[in-house]
């Protein structure tokens, strides 16, 4: 069972806040920002290299942990910087041609659509979107469909959308993809930290996910999952350095054998610390206690929300987690996120930019994000809703 009241104790950023911004940064345990400030304190009495010398055994500590929280091995961990930095590592492996065919959803994470965008431009591929059910859902007939007819090179499916808390069919997609002559690369930044992922039932090539949201973690940490089908192939990244490969001679490397070819020499250890604190502090909760508590706060947000008139709920799908989107019609999204600033609640705006293809298809210009998560109340959740009728 969740200890709640044990949760919000050691979580200093709630003693004036009500944060409903996970999606965006959570408040993260005081484990992880003592683990990084004490990192810090000790790198300047000692040095840099050093200090990392000493403690290599408890940085490493970041593969197994990260490796439990996966259902993976520690050799198929890297430790990334962002989300977005272990996403476009695991791209760079794909030797993309003139005509070569990206399958995506129309949810995907904006910085993605834009990466396939870039990669039009210079190499000549086209990306294909897979269409929605009357549910909601990824519909995975067209999915088998196009699948089928593009025979494409890469399919990128964000797990958990950043503009909406439906819960994408990953895990089908997957079983359709796993013999398939294609990359399977799943954006995972919304979903690891709140849903429960296994790495290995997903038949993914490469999985991405960021600290900083629900992993209650530090900015500029993030991790990336490598398959051993992936590794036994050789799979590198574009622009290897000599952490992930050792140079034997004038005109050749050798790659590591695990998944750390895939990161540079230079980070933040601090970072790494702090972001092993908070891999074991979830380890230790368990992941699936998070999820049971969240799908509580979701069901009683949604039943507080659709009770109200004048505000659109824009996500409906089977399966739904603790990402909230709300429109509020003829309302200036600055002056909505500003009235809850100053009730002290932390919210989020999502504008078009972050999901043109998904907003468009909303007939919305922008959406209130509002995003619980395991140390959040129901309390809380009606101090929002109370703000929230004051602008409706």
């Amino acid at each position: 069972m969740l200890d709640i009241e044990k949760v919000r104790l050691d979580t200093s950023g709630l003693n004036d806040k009500v944060h409903l911004n996970n999606a965006g940064a959570s408040f993260v345990p005081n484990s992880v920002l003592q683990a990084l400030n004490d990192y810090l304190a000790k790198e300047a009495r000692i040095g840099g290299y050093e200090l990392e010398e000493q403690a290599m055994l408890e940085l490493n500590e970041f593969y197994t942990e990260a490796a439990k929280l996966l259902h993976a091995k520690p050799e198929n961990m890297a430790f990334a910087n962002s989300a977005t930095d272990a996403y476009v590592k695991a791209i760079s492996t794909i030797d993309f041609n003139k005509g070569d065919v990206i399958i995506t959803s129309k949810r995907d994470y904006s910085s993605n659509h834009i990466q396939f965008i870039s990669l039009a431009k210079r190499y000549g591929t086209k990306t294909i979107i897979i269409e929605e059910d009357s549910n909601g859902d990824i519909d995975l007939e067209d999915c088998q469909h196009k699948l089928d007819h593009y025979k494409p090179k890469l399919v990128s499916i964000t797990h958990v959308p950043t503009n909406t808390g439906v819960v994408q069919d990953v895990k089908t997609i997957g079983r359709m993809t796993k013999d398939l002559d294609c990359i399977y690369i799943v954006d995972a930044c919304q979903s690891i930290g709140q849903l429960e992922v296994n790495a290995r039932e997903l038949h993914c090539d490469y999985l991405s996910g960021t600290f900083r949201k629900f992993m209650r973690g530090p900015r500029g940490a993030g991790l990336l999952f490598v398959s051993d089908k992936q590794l036994e192939l050789n799979a590198e990244p574009l622009y290897p350095d000599s952490s992930g490969a050792t140079w034997i001679s004038e005109d050749s490397y050798q790659a590591l054998s695990s998944a750390r070819r895939f990161e540079y020499f230079e980070y933040n250890m601090g970072i790494k610390m702090a972001a092993i604190a908070s891999l074991k502090y979830i380890n230790q909760i368990e992941i699936q206690n998070i999820y049971t508590y969240n799908q509580e706060l979701l069901k009683h947000s949604i039943e507080k929300i659709d009770a109200l008139e004048g505000v659109q709920r824009l996500e409906h799908a089977s399966d739904l987690c603790n990402i909230v989107t709300l429109h509020i019609p003829d309302s200036d999204p600055m002056k909505v996120k500003h009235h809850f600033l100053s009730k002290d609640i932390n919210i989020s705006m999502a504008l078009k930019g972050s999901g043109v293809i998904d907003f468009n298809s909303k007939g919305v210009e922008w959406a209130l994000r509002m995003s619980p998560h395991y140390y959040n109340t129901k309390d809380e959740i009606d101090v929002f809703v109370e703000a929230l009728k004051e602008i409706i």
